[in-house]
């Protein structure tokens, strides 16, 4: 389809959605200590970083192949919604 992705697209948005992943385990880290939650930037930073965690993931997960159900991009698009998840709890 014209819409589709070409497969190193995918790869590349699979790359950034793990690099992203990492960023967002480094500021939970951060965010532990409360100057940097007080810190306007950093209380930026951490929600950013969630709202393009969302973000990445609809994309990974619209621009996956259908026809198959299992893929790295489907898979990095469910470990993106870990933060979602994390902050609900």
């Amino acid at each position: 389809m014209a819409w589709q992705m070409d497969w190193r697209k995918r790869r590349l948005l699979s790359i950034l959605a793990y690099l992203l992943l990492a960023l967002w385990c480094m500021l939970e880290w951060l965010g532990a200590r409360p100057a940097f939650i007080l810190n306007p930037l950093g209380l930026i930073a951490y929600v950013g970083s969630v709202c393009l965690c969302l973000v990445l993931s609809t994309v990974l997960f619209l621009h996956s192949p259908r026809h198959r159900l299992l893929t790295a991009e489907r898979i990095a698009a469910s470990l993106l919604l870990v933060p979602l998840l994390w902050n609900l709890i």
